[in-house]
C-alpha cells in the first residue's frame, strides 16, 4: 500500500486494503466499484483481486438474504 501518492488530495489519509475491501463491498452498484479502479493504483491492484471479488460476490448474496 503506498501511503504517499497522490500528492495532490488535500487529505492524505492512509487505509488498509482490508478497509478499502469492506468500503468497496458496500458499495450500492457494480458500476460504482469498476469507478473506483480508475482512482489509484492501489485501488485498481486491490479490486482486480480474485479474492476481492469473491468476497464482494459473498457480501452482496447475503446482503440480499437479509
Amino acid at each position: 500500500m503506498d501511503c504517499q501518492t497522490p500528492q495532490s488530495c488535500c487529505m492524505n489519509i492512509c487505509l488498509t486494503d482490508d478497509l478499502l475491501a469492506e468500503i468497496f463491498c458496500r458499495l450500492p452498484r457494480l458500476k460504482s466499484v469498476i469507478q473506483c479502479k480508475c482512482v489509484c493504483k492501489q485501488w485498481l491492484s486491490l479490486i482486480s483481486q480474485p479474492e476481492f471479488i469473491a468476497r464482494y460476490i459473498h457480501h452482496k448474496i447475503n446482503s440480499h438474504c437479509m
